[in-house]
Formats: C-alpha cells, structure tokens, sequence
C-alpha cells in the first residue's frame, strides 16, 4: 500500500532531523514551529499546514520540495504521483510535482484555490516565482499592480515582489507555480 503524503513528509522530517543532529528545541528554534508542534507531526498526531511544513523544511536547511527527494540517483528521476505530496486546507490545495534532486533549484506546483479566496504570500523566499493560469480567471496582485490571467495566462514575480493570488471565477482555479530559488546548494 503506498504511503501517503503526510507519511512521507513525517518519515522525511524524523530522517532529516536526526541526519542533522537536531532536537526538537533547535529545529524549533529554526524554524520558528512549536517544539511541541513538530512533535505532534513526527508523532502523526497532526497533519502540518501548508506554512508550517515549509518553515520546518526551512529550519531543516531544505525546500519543501527537498523534504520528498527520490532516493534515486542519475540523471533521470522519476516521480511518481503516489510520491507527490499534496497539501490541503479548507480553500486551498498545493501538489509538489516536480523531482526534487540536491543540485536542482526549481520546483513546480500544482495549486487550487476555491471560489472567491485570496492567497497570500506568506513564505519571504529568495525565489523568483512563475505562474501559470490552467483554467478560469485569478488575479495577482502585487504592491503596485494587479494582472487578471485566464487560462495560459503566465505571469513573472522577481524575489522581492510580494503578491496574492485570488480567484475571480466562480468556479474553483487551477494554476502552476514555478519557484526557482536563486541561492538553492
């Protein structure tokens, strides 16, 4: 039976942070997540947020995507869609879709955002971000600007460009974000 997404990333956590040498203050204290939350996540007690998951990854010294890198080595990775952790809240859904490799400094999402809903930029990343409407009209909005995109609609964002992300149809949006990370190992 394949794992699921939270398993993963629970298994990934606990390896990771014992590779590190990290307790659960340090990790804690990194990341800026409760000693007790990330407890309760390498305990299964609780599935992590979308926003605590990336700022344990952060704390660990990885991407969110770094935290389901394939055991597979070479040039080829494939990654199949039992593997690709999906994040999931009331109005909003993200899919980690790409392969993750040490050296590689892109990662690719597959994102839903419900009726109406706005999302913010929450993570202050050094990250260039891409995104790409699949269906239906979002709107990005930035500090000076705002761009309404319809389906292949694709928008740049520099680093330093903080934005949201809305829904303006009135059914559910589907959309790909590409984050390229400029100081990435």
């Amino acid at each position: 039976m394949a794992k699921t997404s939270y398993q993963l990333y629970q298994q990934r956590l606990i390896a990771k942070r014992k590779k590190l040498g990290f307790s659960l203050q340090t990790l804690a204290e990194r990341s800026g997540v409760s000693k007790s939350i990330i407890s309760k996540i390498e305990l299964a007690q609780v599935q992590p947020s979308i926003q605590t998951a990336s700022r344990i990854a952060e704390g660990l010294g990885c991407s969110l995507s770094d935290m389901f890198q394939s055991e597979q080595v070479g040039e080829v990775i494939f990654h199949p869609v039992d593997q690709q952790f999906t994040f999931k809240n009331d109005t909003h859904t993200k899919k980690i879709i790409s392969p993750t490799i040490k050296s590689a400094c892109l990662e690719i999402f597959h994102e839903h955002l419900d009726v109406g809903e706005t999302l913010e930029d929450l993570i202050n990343l050094d990250a260039d971000k891409f995104i790409l409407a699949l269906d239906h009209e979002l709107s990005v909005k930035t500090e000076s600007t705002e761009h309404t995109m319809s389906k292949g609609d694709c928008l740049y964002l520099d680093s330093k460009v903080t934005h949201s992300i809305k829904n303006l149809s009135q059914f559910q949006v589907s959309f790909i974000t590409t984050i390229h990370r400029k100081n990435h190992p």
